[in-house]
């Protein structure tokens, strides 16, 4: 039964929150058109809701449904060619921007909440090396090819490119990991810490290209700034922030410890920091991933257990022995410890999707009909695999082939920053589809390569 309230709980907070959109949007701009608009949107959110689960399909041949996704956005921006039109208004739609923009937020919050810093400590120097030399080489090389492919362009396009090149999309890799049965390597314990200071270095040199952007203003004194800026309000978030959570998450306990309310306070809290940011002149994501690094999970432990937990320890947990007792706390352990992404994951199931659909959707096919970008895309992938490839030299004594095609994958994290800069109008529409395919070839091919190097290492 608790799982069934459970499920209801989810799809109330997801139509509610989907209700609240439509109601603010009406709010903000009102007129007869915004409503023709939020109710064409309803039209527009079964399209990407269908698309997204068919593009999901590609699970099937062993790819990440990322790449499915993306697909399915590509494929419906180029219903336009053929005569199909509809959904076109799409582009401009400020209800889809903003659905799209939850989206983001609610990724990098999971992106925080996975993120851990422990981890990290535990492979020390070697983890933070790789991260740095993976954020530095490819943002470095991208900036460089990125004057050489668009020469036309200016500086803040050529720092955009860059900028795309430089984090990983770790959990492509993990789960590769995963589904060959390796849960405990020194190489995957390198990738995870190098790619949590990937995600931080990330999140930065984005909040320092979008201010420079906004300003307008290119000099030493304003990246200092903006670095400054984003650099205090992480350590800021995490310090002051995690003497906050804890409280919080106590006080609104006395209220109640339901499931709901531990839903309730971690959402509420990713939302507030992410406004937080924007306040602050910095990319509201910066904000979503400073609360998930912050949430420690044990702050929600005096909150309901999840109803497989309590139904375990209620039916099974007294009359069992040694060893299987221990076996099945270490299970139940592992429930509650990630209830709270659990509990998240019914609104990524809606809101990550539409981001990654429209992020498709925004690819102009007509550009991939000039030599220029098809070229562009394949050198942008060759110093974006470089890059990585090359930070796996100061990874010590690893199968640094491993360590290396783990930090390939761009996925969702080189797609926001690639978006963010279309939708501020530094990028073009040629290097966003030149982005686009460096991201879909860095999607692809690692999860290839890794099998094939941790199944030979498996037979050695």
């Amino acid at each position: 039964m608790d799982g069934i309230d459970r499920n209801r709980r989810s799809r109330w907070a997801i139509a509610m929150l989907v209700a609240l959109t439509f109601s603010v949007s009406k709010l903000y701009a009102g007129g007869g058109a915004v409503a023709d608009e939020i109710f064409t949107a309803l039209g527009w959110i079964v399209v990407i809701i269908l698309a997204a689960r068919i593009g999901s399909a590609i699970e099937k041949i062993g790819q990440p449904p990322v790449l499915g996704e993306l697909l399915a956005g590509i494929a419906l921006g180029g219903l336009a060619l053929v005569g199909i039109t509809w959904l076109e208004p799409m582009r401009t739609s400020v209800v889809m921007k903003f659905l799209a923009e939850v989206g983001t937020i609610i990724l990098l919050f999971q992106i925080g909440l996975e993120s851990n810093l422990q981890q990290m400590q535990r492979v020390g120097w070697r983890a933070f090396f790789v991260g740095i030399v993976g954020v530095a080489l490819p943002f470095v090389g991208g900036y460089f090819l990125g004057q050489y492919l668009f020469p036309e362009l200016g500086t803040n396009a050529h720092v955009f490119l860059g900028a795309t090149l430089t984090a990983t999309s770790v959990g492509i890799s993990v789960r590769v990991f995963r589904d060959l049965g390796v849960r405990a390597s020194t190489e995957l314990s390198i990738i995870l810490g190098a790619a949590v200071i990937d995600d931080v270095l990330g999140v930065i040199i984005l909040a320092v290209v979008q201010g420079l952007v906004t300003s307008g203003v290119f000099d030493i004194v304003a990246v200092v700034s903006i670095v400054i800026r984003s650099l205090l309000f992480l350590v800021g978030a995490i310090v002051i922030g995690g003497r906050v959570a804890p409280l919080l998450a106590r006080w609104m306990a006395r209220l109640s410890r339901s499931t709901t309310m531990k839903f309730a306070v971690p959402t509420a809290f990713c939302f507030l920091l992410s406004y937080i940011a924007y306040l602050g002149d910095l990319a509201p994501i910066i904000g979503a991933f400073s609360a998930g690094l912050i949430l420690d999970r044990v702050y929600f432990s005096i909150y309901q257990a999840p109803g497989i937990v309590e139904s375990l320890e209620r039916e099974f947990l007294p009359d069992l022995v040694e060893p299987y007792r221990s076996r099945l706390l270490r299970i139940l352990d592992t429930y509650r410890l990630h209830h709270i992404e659990e509990l998240i994951q019914p609104l990524s199931y809606f809101f990550v999707p539409m981001f990654f659909v429209l992020t498709g959707f925004s690819v102009d096919l007509r550009t991939f009909a000039a030599p220029h970008v098809i070229v562009g895309g394949l050198l942008i992938t060759v110093v974006a695999v470089i890059g990585k490839l090359c930070s796996s030299l100061v990874a010590g004594p690893v199968r640094r082939s491993v360590v290396g095609w783990g930090m390939v994958p761009r996925g969702e994290v080189g797609l926001i920053f690639a978006s963010v800069g279309l939708s501020i109008g530094v990028v073009t529409a040629e290097e966003y589809s030149a982005v686009m395919m460096m991201v879909l070839l860095t999607t692809l091919l690692p999860p290839i390569v890794l099998t094939f190097l941790l199944r030979r290492k498996q037979l050695s």
